[in-house]
């Protein structure tokens, strides 16, 4: 079916080189970007009756001759699974919906079902859903999956204390080869800190410690190191888990990995980053785990470098005030120092300049908002933000010197296009390539008087 194009297409279930890995995330990552753009989200999981119940008769039948079935019951047996239908389970039907912030959900949703209504009840905020074995919410709340990561750790416990016979060995063994990788699959989709891995962990580490006659305040790296009990660590393993489907999930061609290449756009945006934002990682984030974090797709790296300056104001002002102002930095469309500054990078420009340019497209209503952060810009540019616009010299030092390196936003009109337009320009004149910027006064005899600004002394 896979070789002749029957299933195709957003078809995971027992294909080749497919698994449940790809339809898992691209249901986090749309729940994620619902929470982030306050978006409303609607994601609803219908279960389908019998659609484990399927066998192959003819191999049912083959089966249960060759084990010497009587006929009768052959026959008793094939006919249960013989013209059977799949439908829709309505009653064990599940939705997800978030609502816009202020907005109420209804109790009661009805969507229409084909020919019929669907009546479901949806989860409620703290709600989650099921589906492919993992828990989903749609406001990103964790506390149910701990809830069962607690509970799974729990049952292991009080079961091995019933089965008093079981060795150290053993007891490693159910841990590492049967608990773990079933809380990693269910923890899939949330991060859990180190501490929160360490306290999920805590019961069964006791239970440890008692069985092998150590003391409860016995170092936890005499369980977990190989030479001794190599009991798995649930918070590396954790990390581990979460950066190898990192790994597989930028560098994936179908589906999922175009859901990231949109993923890491709105990360870009988020952050007002001007380049691919695995490129921007720091030390602190997972390539300081010594893992190769490489995306293949050059052409979207290409396309993610942000033209249009070269000083960005994060390495101008830092990183806590760049955050603390970046909603108002992203209603400017300021990226660049450049932008902010005038041609000769000597000055800063004043707030209704850089409201009015062409790259912002907010209206006036938004000048409230962002004039405060625009004072603490100025008070960490200007030498003195008081009496004029220079900017500090440490900082002038960083760019680089010459023509303009940024136009962008201005209303500018080549002459040779229109020599009678009032409209402002920008020229180069004289031998060490000035940049003036100004309008055209008047004509004389084809040459052109203009009326421009220049700063004249620092």
């Amino acid at each position: 079916m896979c070789d002749n194009k029957i299933l195709k297409g957003y078809q995971y279930a027992g294909l080749p080189l497919k698994s449940t890995f790809e339809p898992l995330r691209i249901i986090n990552e749309i729940i994620q970007h619902s929470n982030e753009r306050d978006k409303e989200l609607w994601l609803i999981a219908l279960d389908m009756s019998k659609a484990y119940d399927r066998i192959n008769i003819y191999m049912l039948k083959k089966a249960m001759k060759r084990i010497k079935f009587p006929d009768e019951l052959v026959n008793l047996l094939t006919e249960l699974f013989l013209e059977r239908k799949n439908k829709i389970n309505k009653e064990k039907s599940e939705l997800l919906w978030k609502t816009k912030k202020g907005h109420n959900m209804s109790e009661i949703v009805k969507i229409k079902f084909g020919n019929k209504d669907l009546i479901i009840k949806p989860a409620d905020k703290k709600g989650s859903v099921r589906i492919l074995g993992v828990w989903f919410n749609a406001y990103n709340r964790r506390e149910h999956v701990i809830a069962q990561i607690r509970e799974e750790v729990r049952n292991c416990c009080e079961t091995m204390i019933l089965r008093k016979k079981l060795s150290d060995k053993q007891m490693s063994f159910i841990f590492n080869v049967l608990i773990i990788p079933k809380i990693e699959y269910r923890a899939q989709m949330i991060i859990l800190t180190e501490e929160e891995c360490n306290s999920l962990i805590a019961p069964f580490r006791m239970l440890y410690k008692n069985k092998i006659g150590l003391a409860r305040t016995a170092p936890n790296a005499l369980m977990h190191t190989r030479e001794f009990y190599n009991l798995k660590n649930f918070s590396d393993n954790q990390l581990q888990a979460k950066i190898t489907n990192f790994i597989i999930q930028i560098n994936d061609n179908n589906e999922l990995g175009q859901v990231t290449r949109i993923r890491l756009y709105n990360l870009q945006e988020l952050l007002l980053l001007v380049d691919d934002p695995l490129s921007s990682l720091t030390v602190n984030d997972i390539i300081s785990h010594g893992f190769d974090v490489k995306n293949n797709n050059n052409s979207t790296k290409n396309l993610m470098k942000v033209p249009g300056g070269n000083v960005r104001i994060k390495d101008i002002i830092g990183e806590r005030l760049f955050f603390k102002n970046i909603l108002s930095l992203k209603k400017l469309n300021v990226v660049f120092l450049d932008q902010i500054l005038t041609l000769d990078g000597k000055n800063m420009l004043i707030f209704k300049e850089v409201f009015d340019k062409k790259f912002n497209t907010f209206g006036s209503r938004n000048k409230s908002l962002i004039k405060k952060s625009w004072e603490e810009l100025e008070n960490r540019i200007l030498i003195d933000s008081e009496n004029n616009r220079k900017i500090k010299k440490e900082i002038y030092d960083k760019l680089s010197h010459g023509l303009a390196k940024n136009l962008k936003g201005m209303d500018i009109k080549p002459v040779a296009v229109d020599p009678l337009s009032w409209k402002s320009f920008v020229a180069v004149v004289g031998s060490n390539s000035k940049v003036i910027y100004g309008k055209k006064y008047n004509t004389m005899n084809g040459w052109i008087i203009m009326e421009h600004f220049e700063v004249l002394s620092n």
